[in-house]
């Protein structure tokens, strides 16, 4: 009987490990879309698709805020991009299109 116990306890111990550790992935990846908008809102990053994207760079901005930078730039074209939708039209700027 200790035994199916002890082995309740265990098997409720790696259910609940495995689901915080979920919950705690979710609420990193939203963190960081968080902190991917801010920087895109407050101007440090400016994506422009198809052209540039254009980055804060003064002298009190280390290179690890650049990468920051260089990363939301990066997810603004991954959302452009829309990965995955098959309906997506894309206009790389070398011809015109009327929408």
């Amino acid at each position: 009987m200790k035994d199916v116990v002890l082995y309740g306890l265990i098997v409720a111990v790696v259910i609940a490990s495995v689901t915080l550790y979920n919950k705690l992935e979710q609420i990193d990846t939203s963190i960081k879309g968080v902190e991917i908008q801010s920087i895109v809102s407050s101007g440090r990053a400016i994506y422009m698709p198809g052209n540039v994207c254009i980055l804060k760079a003064t002298s009190d901005i280390s290179p690890e805020k650049m990468r920051e930078f260089a990363d939301a730039c990066i997810k603004s074209h991954e959302d452009w991009l829309e990965i995955g939708n098959e309906d997506a039209i894309y206009n790389d700027g070398d011809t015109d299109s009327e929408f």
